[in-house]
């Protein structure tokens, strides 16, 4: 598979960007957090990664469920969905 590399950048309000800290990045940012990724989707308060594996996990702001990880927990680091 193709290897791609990911850059984020923006408000990182919600932790968004997983980057470790809450703080704008002002610039696109070379990423090492989001590994092995096949597609992404980022919105105003959280990201969405597939992996080339088809992992797929989900970081920032977890108010209402919108992370679909069965909470409302906010995520600072790429987390996927528990087995049920």
């Amino acid at each position: 598979s193709i290897k791609n590399e990911a850059f984020v950048w923006g408000s990182n309000s919600s932790h968004q960007l997983a980057e470790g800290v809450n703080e704008k990045i002002l610039n696109p940012k070379k990423t090492s957090t989001f590994q092995d990724v096949y597609k992404m989707e980022a919105g105003q308060y959280c990201t969405f990664i597939i992996s080339d594996s088809g992992i797929v996990t989900a970081v920032g702001k977890g108010s209402y469920g919108r992370l679909g990880l069965g909470d409302s927990t906010n995520q600072s680091i790429p987390t996927k969905q528990a087995n049920n």
